[in-house]
């Protein structure tokens, strides 16, 4: 994944990335928007990028928080602006990717992801494999059909809740990723961990049908 300050910035440097044969992921990056209007701007933002890209001919993902589009205002504010995005992107052959915030805001994603993506095949969440919950939220999305991105999880959150960093989270971030394909999930490797992605290799996942290398990820599985 390439950051850039601005939209032109961002598919400029990713011009570069698509002409050399890799897929690009690009993230607008903002959460806890508290009021109506810059909750609507944000949306706004996120489909001009996808008009962007649609008009360049780019299948990337796009990812955001729904925090930034509602959900700490109203939850159905959240959902209209999301099914709007993916409908739009859907037609331009994009998906999106609703990237996961604290530990407590994870019902309330989940349960407007699994709403949307019940309509919209094109949207992806993401799960923290540092969160205790996570293996049985995975199992509850099972009948959901979105791609799963697994990360390790940056949020600062209570012992009871999250393992921290560690050799024991590597291990459970590889069972995770063993699940959700046991389940038959499409899935993302979002990780940098080389302990990790040496055993996506040894367990030869990387080899199954549809496997591809991503700059960001590591690997897909789809």
């Amino acid at each position: 994944m390439q950051n850039g300050n601005t939209k032109c910035c961002s598919l400029s440097r990713n011009g570069s990335l698509i002409d050399k044969g890799y897929a690009i992921s690009l993230e607008y990056i903002g959460e806890n928007t508290t009021d109506v209007q810059a909750c609507e701007a944000a949306a706004l933002e996120l489909s001009l990028l996808i008009q962007a890209l649609a008009e360049r001919g780019i299948p990337a993902r796009v990812s955001f928080d729904l925090s930034h589009i509602g959900l700490s205002l109203d939850g159905e504010l959240a959902y209209k602006q999301l099914t709007a995005l993916a409908a739009q992107a859907q037609l331009a052959g994009i998906e999106l990717f609703i990237s996961m915030e604290e530990s407590a805001k994870t019902d309330a994603i989940l349960s407007n992801y699994a709403r949307a993506a019940a309509v919209y095949s094109n949207i992806g969440i993401t799960l923290q494999a540092q969160l205790n919950r996570t293996a049985q939220d995975l199992n509850g999305l099972r009948p959901v059909p979105g791609r799963i991105r697994i990360v390790k999880g940056a949020y600062q959150e209570p012992e009871l809740l999250a393992m921290p960093r560690s050799a024991a989270l590597s291990v459970r971030y590889v069972q995770l990723v063993e699940q959700a394909i046991r389940i038959g999930h499409r899935v993302s490797i979002a990780t940098h961990d080389e302990s990790i992605v040496d055993e996506v290799i040894k367990r030869g996942w990387i080899h199954e049908p549809g496997v591809s290398s991503s700059c960001y990820t590591g690997f897909d599985l789809i």
